[in-house]
């Protein structure tokens, strides 16, 4: 009975190869399962069963259909056996299966059960087959859907077998309703019982016809039934012609019942043979379960011993152990046939030796269950580390003591194992950063001592309940979620900064370190994450980036202020130049006005002197006048002496008082002759003053109109003013292409004085509208501007404590705005110090 209950089971890939096999496979084929995994069945088995189960299964997996075959000959470890090999495919391809599962049996003892069978059931089978094939013959399930249908059944029906297998009976009925669920026909073959009438069915057409009908239940094992066999009989014309025909359908009637009869007979032979077969292949399935568990259990060294302490069994694993031992040690040296008592007793002084011998004594009186004796030994020179299990063994019926079972476990990997984790806790638990684990779905498995104390966690706290989310700020748990765990589980590991929150809800700033880690399926089981808290080393970047900005503007300032003292100096210099020039053209100018004063008089004195002669001239001779007075006046031309004298005086005079302006407003911009204090000036005339500086500059370029307003006199430092109205003027004459207007408008808002510059130039970009005071910012053509004239400006109107509004629109102009203070608030010590 043993042999006939053999069963290996495999399985192929889509390429034939083996994909998996159990461990009856491997031991029936002698090879480990590096052996037979990823090779063809060819390089495995016997070379005809592989040929033969290579074939089907090509054929199994084009089809997609099971294919069942038997061989007979011998197998591996030399036995001769039958096999019946069941091949299934597997997969969602009806046509390509993606696997096959191959299971043989050995079939020795039930092939000639089966062929006792066969040669009863060939008769009923030729019988069966002769009315399937001549009748109308059909089975349907529980819910009336056919699973088998005759040609007779599918001509009569006007459609295909294939079309009509899986559909309803009752969509071939002429009334549905007669075989619904609940109506009396349904409840007596659903109740067990045959039932017999006629139907009427449509065909494909629509046309009617009339079947006499048997429809048997079937019934399973249990008694229950299953399926419904259904045999018609065409009676259209019967009752087309029912007087004619009634004869025969008696007949046939009869005929109908003794063949169900007989197929009764067959089929509940059928289902004997099935119930048979059912309890075998249980248990098969029992046997192979305990198998599988008793293969499972060959890691651990196993014997087993009779009631008078002799060896009767020893597995592989035990086996191969004593293998590895030069001299066995005296719990692994008793051989089968030899008393473990006795053995025990030759090592007296071997204390697991008398401890083993006492809890076998133990276990079979039955006094102890279980005893465990801790020992160790050599196992190719290295020290291992043991524990003996001795169990009663409870054999035969009614559960006489039959022996012990002695188990030999080797805890070394496990002691090892457990000395590495607790270095490990040891090692996480007196590190400052934090060390946790959570499960994949995010559950804390382990958190150490730094970690419990960051999230005011005790130490005896139910972390299973406590999710990684919780600990995190929205951000960073949004960040773990989808990019921290996604890219450890692809690359293995993930670096990055995360926050988490302490128990007041501060977020903490963490350097992390993700590592992801799997089962032996290779599937997502947890992750570890070391994180170290970064918030000093974030304050001291931030303090360092913080004075390096500090460092980097008071830098730009000493740059800008360096310019500004460069252009301050050239502006001086040229002040002074200009003021020395005024200076030493003011003295000439001085006595040269002066004469011309003198001048003047002595031209007057002398018109007066010729008019006196004029009067007296009409006293002289006639002839005198002609001859000697009138050729003189006509040659000196003295009436055009007389009036172009006076023109030429007032032309010199009018020079002279402009060249006397123009030195005085040099003077008043340069401001060489006054000290470098805050006086109260008129913005109107350093205005001018201005004009007429760079009137040159500015007249070929635009008209200058000038719309003053009611202006008070302002606290300034009029040189420093005159400097930003110069650089107003020429940067707006600049900005005109080919002539245009520039305006000056002035005007008082409450306490604050305004000077406006407005040109018709082609306007500011907006891009360049917030960098225009910025130091060396130009858009001129290289050698044609410094880029120092609005930045020196901006720093002058700042030191007025003023501003400058820009409006500016390209293509149709620019306006500056500077706004003034009338008095200076600040202290006027240290506005001095700052003029100065």
């Amino acid at each position: 009975m043993a042999r006939a209950n053999r069963r290996w089971t495999w399985c192929w890939d889509s390429r034939l190869r083996v994909a998996w096999c159990d461990q009856a496979f491997m031991h029936l084929v002698e090879r480990n399962e590096g052996d037979i995994l990823n090779h063809p069945l060819t390089k495995v088995l016997p070379g005809d069963l592989a040929v033969a189960a290579q074939q089907h299964a090509l054929h199994a997996h084009q089809t997609g259909e099971s294919q069942y075959f038997e061989r007979r000959g011998p197998l591996p470890d030399g036995s001769e056996a039958l096999l019946g090999v069941t091949l299934i495919p597997l997969g969602n391809t009806p046509m390509m299966s993606d696997a096959i599962l191959g299971v043989a049996e050995d079939i020795a003892e039930r092939d000639i059960i089966s062929r006792n069978l066969e040669s009863i059931l060939a008769e009923h089978e030729a019988q069966r087959q002769a009315l399937f094939q001549a009748g109308i013959v059909c089975l349907f399930d529980l819910e009336g859907r056919l699973i088998y249908v005759s040609d007779s059944y599918s001509h009569l029906a006007g459609q295909v077998p294939e079309v009509l297998r899986g559909s309803l009976i009752t969509q071939q009925l002429q009334d549905p309703q007669y075989f619904s669920e609940g109506s009396e026909l349904w409840q007596e073959i659903h109740g067990g019982e045959i039932w017999r009438g006629e139907l009427c069915r449509l065909n494909a057409a629509g046309q009617a016809y009339w079947l006499q009908s048997t429809i048997v239940p079937l019934r399973d094992a249990h008694d229950r039934v299953y399926q419904f066999f259904q045999l018609d009989v065409d009676i259209t014309r019967t009752k087309q012609a029912a007087l004619s025909l009634e004869q025969n359908n008696l007949q046939l009637e009869s005929a109908v019942l003794a063949r169900t009869q007989e197929l009764e007979i067959a089929t509940r032979m059928l289902e004997n043979d099935i119930e048979k077969r059912r309890e075998a292949e249980a248990e098969l399935r029992r046997q192979q379960v305990l198998l599988e568990s008793v293969l499972a259990s060959l890691g651990e060294h196993i014997a087993v011993i009779d009631r008078e302490g002799v060896v009767i069994l020893r597995n592989q694993a035990w086996d191969q152990f004593t293998e590895g031992q030069d001299l066995p040690d005296p719990l692994h040296a008793p051989a089968p046939g030899e008393n473990y008592l006795n053995a025990c007793a030759l090592f007296d002084r071997y204390a697991p030796s008398q401890q083993t011998a006492e809890a076998i004594r133990l276990a079979l009186a039955g006094r102890e269950v279980r005893s465990e004796i801790e020992y160790s030994c050599l196992y190719h020179d290295q020290q291992r580390n043991l524990i003996m299990r001795v169990s009663p063994w409870i054999g035969g019926q009614g559960g006489v003591q039959g022996g012990a079972i002695l188990t030999h476990i080797d805890l070394t990997e496990l002691k090892q194992m457990q000395a590495a984790h607790t270095r490990l806790v040891s090692i996480a638990e007196n590190t400052s950063d934090v060390v946790m684990i959570a499960a994949s779905a995010g559950l804390l498995i382990y958190l150490n001592r730094a970690g419990r104390t960051l999230f005011g966690l005790q130490a005896t706290a139910d972390l299973s309940h406590v999710h990684v989310n919780d600990l995190l700020t929205p951000e960073s748990a949004a960040q773990l979620q989808a990019v921290a765990i996604p890219t450890a589980m692809s690359q293995g590991m993930w670096r990055g900064e995360l926050k988490v929150t302490r128990p007041g809800g501060e977020p903490v700033p963490m350097s992390a370190v993700l590592l992801a880690q799997f089962d032996g399926s290779g599937q997502f089981d947890h992750f570890s994450c070391i994180a170290r808290d970064i918030s000093e080393t974030i304050r001291s970047q931030n303090e360092l980036r913080k004075h390096n900005d500090e460092l980097q503007l008071l830098n730009s300032q000493l740059k800008q202020v360096q310019d500004q003292l460069l252009q301050s100096e050239k502006m001086a210099s040229i002040g002074q130049l200009a003021a020395g020039v005024a200076h030493e053209i003011n003295n000439p100018i001085g006595y040269v006005n002066s004469n011309l004063g003198s001048l003047e008089g002595y031209i007057n004195d002398l018109l007066a002197l010729l008019e006196t002669y004029e009067q007296v001239e009409a006293g002289l001779p006639e002839a005198v006048q002609q001859s000697v007075i009138q050729p003189a006046k006509q040659r000196a031309d003295l009436q055009f002496l007389r009036d172009d004298l006076t023109a030429l005086l007032a032309e010199s005079k009018e020079g002279i008082t402009r060249v006397k302006k123009i030195v005085q407003d040099l003077k008043d911009f340069s401001r060489v002759d006054s000290s470098s204090e805050w006086e109260f000036a008129n913005l109107h005339r350093c205005l001018d003053s201005t004009l007429n500086i760079v009137h040159n500059e500015v007249k070929y370029k635009a008209n200058v109109v000038k719309e003053y307003g009611e202006l008070p006199e302002v606290q300034c430092l009029p040189s420093q003013l005159n400097q930003v109205f110069m650089n107003m003027l020429v940067n707006a004459s600049h900005a005109i292409k080919e002539h245009g207007t520039i305006w000056i408008r002035s005007g008082c808002d409450g306490e604050l004085a305004w000077v406006e510059f407005q040109d018709t130039g082609g306007g500011i970009a907006p891009d360049n509208l917030k960098r225009i005071f910025d130091p060396f910012f130009t858009t001129k053509p290289v050698g044609k501007g410094t880029g120092l004239g609005l930045s020196l400006s901006y720093s002058i109107v700042q030191k007025h404590h003023g501003h400058i509004d820009v409006n500016s629109v390209q293509g149709q102009g620019t306006t500056f705005r500077i706004w003034l203070p009338i008095h200076q608030e600040a202290d006027m010590p240290e506005m001095q110090a700052e003029a100065r």
